[in-house]
């Protein structure tokens, strides 16, 4: 049983020990309870164990009604969200097959096409709002390999579409391979390159930079954009904020979640008007 291993442990260790148990009283009702213990012992010689247990039944089933309403909200929210969301994509292209249809419009071939060319975006905008969803509401187990974080950046380059007005600069001097997870790492890179993409309207530049800093690799992506609001900086990882129009606020979650599952961290600095830097950092060891 986990009762009987913490207790021996905690007996082992000569330490104190916690451990949250279910009992079933005389009555047959189950009870929480929560248990702060250490052995006494005289020399090596364990005499008794000593400590006190808590009836914290009722702070649980808070605790659980508290944690199914923030469920049901985000719900709510979810809920909302892809009402407003799908529907846009879906409107589109009920009107653009309702057009396609006509009799002047399939004579036109020249039409057509782009007809299609809009369907096929607005298919594409759905299924990457479902995508994300899904992204962000089941998590992949990790699967662990060695490489380094300069291969992933380049590949999310290559991969990404970057207007030519936007400048790439690298300075890579992390010279170690780390322990992730390739894909759910590169799933991370895409979101923050592709919001610093989104952020410059105009000319400006992405810089992509990596090092070593104590047990860990450090990432910096800082770009030249518009920046995030003073009011906003602090909603940037809530699920479902987003300023954008066609945004599922679900990105920088699902960044959030990736790096912390890898044991990391991550901090966003941002100035408007300025630009935004995100730092990640990574454990070498994974």
């Amino acid at each position: 049983m986990l009762v009987n291993k913490t207790v021996q442990e905690g007996i082992n260790s000569k330490k104190p020990y916690t451990i949250k148990y279910r009992i079933i009283n005389s009555s047959g009702a189950g009870r929480y309870v929560y248990e702060v213990g250490q052995g006494i012992f005289k020399g090596d010689t364990l005499l008794y164990l000593d400590g006190v247990i808590f009836d914290h039944t009722e702070a649980k089933a808070m605790e659980e009604k508290l944690l199914q309403s923030e469920k049901l909200a985000v719900l709510g929210k979810m809920s909302a969200f892809l009402s407003h969301d799908i529907r846009n994509p879906l409107s589109v292209i009920k009107n653009t097959v309702y057009c396609l249809l006509s009799k002047d419009i399939r004579k036109d071939e020249n039409t057509q096409t782009e007809y299609l060319n809009i369907i096929k975006k607005q298919v594409d905008a759905a299924a990457n709002i479902v995508t994300t969803v899904l992204g962000y509401t089941k998590s992949r187990e990790l699967s662990l390999a060695e490489a380094n974080i300069e291969d992933v950046l380049n590949s999310v380059i290559e991969e990404i579409k970057i207007p030519k007005r936007i400048s790439i600069e690298k300075d890579y001097k992390s010279g170690n391979k780390v322990m992730f997870d390739f894909f759910q790492i590169k799933q991370a890179m895409i979101n923050v390159i592709k919001n610093a993409v989104e952020s410059i309207e105009n000319e400006g530049w992405i810089s992509l930079k990596t090092y070593k800093k104590g047990d860990s690799i450090r990432i910096d992506i800082a770009d030249s954009g518009c920046g995030i609001k003073e009011e906003d900086r602090e909603k940037i990882f809530e699920p479902l904020f987003s300023k954008k129009d066609m945004g599922t606020g679900l990105g920088l979650c699902i960044v959030k979640d990736i790096i912390e599952r890898h044991k990391g961290n991550i901090i966003v600095e941002s100035q408007e008007g300025i630009g935004t830097k995100v730092i990640i950092t990574i454990p070498i060891a994974g």
